[in-house]
């Protein structure tokens, strides 16, 4: 995958998506310095593309740098379709950093956006468990 993203870069090297798909498959591989490198590059050419700040925050949230990853998700919010998605994203950082509030705050959100929206489901279900909370309390 990565050689298809090289060969590609080398016929459109000015191509954000090209960029945003070679820092997944790095990320992927573990490789987050040339992850980071591609997409700061993707940056450089689309700087109010949500999809670099949700990719970075991807990054940085794999590496376990939540604050990052949460800062990356909440500049692509207010450019991004996909709001749902980021706010499950954000709820699955605050999840992990044990801020359990935040994070059903945020699946909620999401929930409300895509009201079937599963993983957000399940993961509001998972961080009610968490806090002993019957879900139709917090739905009212």
């Amino acid at each position: 995958a990565l050689d298809v993203c090289e060969t590609a870069q080398g016929q459109y090297p000015y191509s954000t998506e090209i960029l945003i798909n070679k820092a997944h498959v790095l990320a992927a591989k573990g490789d987050f310095q040339h992850a980071f490198d591609a997409i700061h590059q993707a940056e450089i050419f689309q700087p109010s593309d949500p999809e670099v700040q949700q990719v970075k925050g991807e990054i940085y949230s794999t590496q376990g740098y939540f604050d990052e990853a949460i800062r990356c998700y909440e500049l692509a919010m207010p450019l991004s379709d996909e709001k749902d998605s980021l706010h499950f994203s954000i709820g699955m950082c605050y999840k992990l950093m044990g801020k359990i509030d935040l994070a059903i705050a945020h699946y909620f959100e999401s929930i409300k956006i895509t009201p079937y929206f599963e993983d957000s489901i399940h993961e509001l279900g998972d961080s009610l468990y968490i806090k002993d909370e019957e879900p139709s309390e917090v739905l009212q």
